[in-house]
């Protein structure tokens, strides 16, 4: 839509058309270190929350990628680039991937601190770059159990260097678990929405004392942690 101002022609866009502008100024992807809690020494790579599965139960109770910093314009234009890149080239998307954390310099990897896997193939792509980059660790929180499961039954096992840990929600949420991976639960503001939590469950630390990234703790990317409870946001 245009309007005339001072014989000047002014352009204005919904929120919406300017994320998708900012979204196609490039055609590379965007991986950052600047998440305040997983720290600088590891390195965050995100897709929309267009991604996650339509009935997940946080998306309407809970989600912290509808508020603070993950909805400022150019980030929601970041996870879109992502999306976009990937969707478009599979294999663009992934070498850029590894040429990124090749000279990041850093042992730590995140996928989707905002999404979650977008498909089969990605999922796919994740193992492939964690076995191209031995030295790096991986971790992902996921409730696309279906995705991981199928990726299981098909193949032997995960690389030794790539934890994927099932996302919980409340008692009333099933989270299938056939392959015996990592939970990570949620400790409700009200209780009685909390499952039982399984024995020797540990806790996040920066939810304490905020000085205690992901880059000290490295609970997640540990894979005989099998169960972490997190306060709700």
């Amino acid at each position: 839509m245009t309007k005339s101002v001072n014989n000047k022609k002014e352009f204005t866009m919904s929120r919406e058309e300017y994320i998708q502008h900012l979204s196609m100024k490039t055609n590379e992807i965007h991986m950052t270190t600047k998440n305040s809690k997983t720290g600088m020494g590891v390195i965050d790579l995100a897709v929309p929350t267009c991604c996650c599965r339509e009935d997940a139960p946080c998306k309407k109770d809970g989600c912290y990628c509808m508020k603070g910093c993950q909805q400022i314009a150019v980030v929601q234009a970041s996870y879109l680039r992502n999306l976009r890149i990937y969707n478009n080239d599979h294999e663009d998307f992934w070498n850029q991937v590894d040429f990124k954390l090749k000279h990041s310099g850093l042992g730590l990897c995140r996928f989707f601190d905002a999404g979650d896997i977008p498909d089969y193939d990605f999922f796919d792509g994740m193992v492939n770059i964690a076995l191209k980059n031995p030295k790096i660790k991986f971790m992902a929180f996921t409730k696309k159990y279906f995705i991981v499961n199928e990726w299981l039954s098909e193949n032997e096992k995960l690389p030794k260097n790539l934890n994927i840990i099932f996302s919980a929600w409340d008692k009333d949420w099933v989270v299938p678990n056939p392959y015996n991976l990592p939970v990570a639960y949620v400790d409700f503001k009200d209780k009685s929405k909390n499952p039982e939590f399984p024995k020797n469950y540990t806790t996040c630390p920066n939810q304490h004392d905020k000085t205690v990234t992901c880059t000290v703790c490295q609970k997640c990317w540990n894979k005989k942690v099998k169960t972490v409870v997190f306060q709700q946001h």
